[in-house]
C-alpha cells in the first residue's frame, strides 16, 4: 500500500510539473511577441530579466518606405503582395541581425 501511494505522490508531481513548464512555455511564448527574441535570449542567461534600468548607448534607427507601394499595393493580388512583402521583410531582417541588430515591427 506505502508503494501505491509513494507512485500516486510521483505521478502527482510530474502532473504539477509538466503543468508549470507548460505554463512557462506559454508565457515565454507570448513574451516572444513584444519583446524581440535576441532580446529576451541575451537577458536569460544573465539572470536579468525584470530588471529595470538605463544605459548610453549609440544605436541606428531605420525607417523604411517602398516608393509607390500604397498605389502597388491596391493593384497587385493579395498572394503577390504577400509574397512581395514577406520577401522584402526576411531581406532587412536578415541584414539588420548580420549586425548583431534587432528588428522590432512596432505595428501593433
Amino acid at each position: 500500500m506505502l508503494q501505491t501511494e509513494q507512485d500516486n505522490s510521483q505521478a502527482e508531481n510530474h502532473g504539477r510539473l509538466v503543468s508549470v513548464f507548460i505554463k512557462l512555455r506559454t508565457s515565454l511564448d507570448a513574451f516572444f511577441k513584444y519583446v524581440p527574441r535576441p532580446i529576451v535570449e541575451a537577458l536569460s542567461p544573465q539572470g536579468k530579466l525584470g530588471v529595470l534600468g538605463m544605459d548610453s548607448k549609440h544605436v541606428t534607427i531605420s525607417f523604411t518606405d517602398i516608393k509607390g507601394f500604397t498605389t502597388w499595393c491596391t493593384r497587385v493580388n493579395k498572394k503577390d503582395l504577400k509574397s512581395f512583402i514577406t520577401t522584402y521583410f526576411e531581406i532587412q531582417t536578415n541584414i539588420v541581425q548580420a549586425f548583431r541588430g534587432v528588428v522590432d515591427n512596432d505595428n501593433r
